[in-house]
Parts: structure tokens; sequence; C-alpha cells
């Protein structure tokens, strides 16, 4: 036996050879701050993981690496709806409201009715509209190449990226300090109109982005889904205004029996 060989070298380490150091620990994967909502509040996490989505909608694609729920995305994706048909449910009311004080005083109420019929059936056909149009956007986060588990967290992070359309219920800020002091209420439709549309525009642009991000489309994918995408969201938007015609003028005819 030969005394010169230190004792507590490592098997198969030769004298003189540094000693080998053991690999660093990978950082752990990121997760969604909804997809820990147990552990703090459910609105604060919402509004946490919407202005991550809105903030880093280019680097969605990390989160590919950590755990991400379907299930939850999907609950997210109706809380977001939920957020964007705020505003023209509550004007509803407000409209509904200040109607039946006009017909307790015998005045007359029809213009407001109206008002808060129009608004109802736009809240419903939002609603459909977005559940529409949130679905059909995953089409193009599913590419052949990622594996089955890798294409279920793309599709579901899909869902994070209709956030921005959370933003509608800030339009009811303005509308509450409006309505008090406008007697023609059509006149604010313009208004929220355009930050629907700026809101939507933001929304398309994001999908572009996190195309390129979480689905790994390259210039190709994107100006494809550039193309596709709008034409997707009015066909959808044709359908479910086509497929409620059938039940509105059942509506209108109701309101129309109370004049």
């Amino acid at each position: 036996m030969n005394d010169s060989f230190p004792s507590n070298l490592p098997q198969g380490a030769q004298p003189g050879e540094p000693e080998a150091q053991p690999a660093a620990p990978e950082p752990p994967a990121p997760v969604i701050p909804w997809e820990r909502r147990r552990r703090k509040g459910r609105l604060w996490d919402y509004w946490k993981t919407a202005f991550l989505v809105l903030r880093r909608n280019g680097r969605l694609g990390e989160y590919l690496a950590g755990p991400v729920s379907y299930g939850d995305a999907q609950k997210f994706r109706w809380l977001t709806i939920a957020h964007a048909a705020v505003w023209p449910t509550t004007a509803a009311l407000v409209l509904l409201l200040i109607a039946l004080a006009a017909w307790s005083m015998e005045m007359d109420a029809s213009p407001t009715l109206w008002g808060a019929l129009v608004l109802s059936v736009g809240a419903a056909l939002q609603v459909a509209v977005m559940a529409g149009t949130t679905g059909v956007t995953s089409w193009f986060f599913c590419p052949r190449r990622y594996d089955t588990e890798r294409q279920n967290r793309s599709i579901a992070l899909s869902y994070y990226t209709c956030a921005p359309l959370g933003l509608m219920v800030f339009s009811l800020v303005p509308l509450l300090i409006a309505v008090p002091f406008v007697d023609d209420w059509p006149t604010l439709l313009p208004v929220f109109t355009a930050f629907a549309g700026t809101v939507s525009f933001y929304w398309f642009q994001l999908e572009l982005f996190a195309v390129n991000s979480v689905a790994g489309r390259g210039v190709g994918g994107v100006l494809t889904t550039a193309f596709l995408l709008p034409a997707l969201w009015a066909l959808v938007k044709v359908v479910v205004i086509w497929g409620s015609l059938a039940g509105v003028p059942m509506l209108v005819l109701m309101f129309a029996s109370l004049d």
C-alpha cells in the first residue's frame, strides 16, 4: 500500500487534480401568480398576473418551463371576461334605476328603458363574443414540434394573453362620474367605443408577441397570425350576432309592450 496517496480523494481522482465541484442547482421555474392564488388574495393575484402579462408579454415563453394549469388558465380567462362585462352591465342597471324612478313620478321613461335594453343586449353579446375570440386564439399556440405536455402548457398560457380585456373595467369610472351630468346618454358611447378599440388593438399586439415567445413562431408565423387572427375574431362576432338575432325580437316586443 502506498501511503503517499491521500485517503480523502474521491474515487477515480488522481493526486494533484482539482476536486470536482458539485453542479449548481438549477433555478426554480417561474410560476404565474394566479397559480398560487390560494396562498394570497384572489383579486390581488389576478391583477398581479394581468399586469405581469401586460408588462412581459414578449417573455411569456419563460413560463413554459414551469407548471401551468389548464383549469387555472380557464378560470383566469372567464374572470377577465367578467371584468370586461362590468361596465355595460352596470350602465344598464343605472339606466334601469333611472327609468324606474321616472316611472314612479309618472314621467316618460321609454328612452331610458330602451337604453337599458340596448346595453343589456350589448353586455350579453360582449360576453359571448369574448368567450369565442379568447377561445379561437389558442389555435395559434399549439405548434406540432412541441410534445403533448408542452402543447398543453402553451395553450394554457394563451388564455392568460387575454389580460388586456380586463382593463375594460376601468371604463366604469368615467361612466359613473359622467352619468349624473349628462342628459343624453348616447353621447358617452363614442368615448367607450374608442377605449374598447384601444384595448382591442393592444390585445391584438400582445397576441403577436406571445405567439413568438410562447409558441416559438418565426416571422412567417407571426405574419400569418396577424392576418388570420382578426379574420377569426370577425367571424366569431358575425356568428354570435346572427345567432342572437332570434332572441332579440322577443326582447324588443316585451319592452315595447311596457309603453
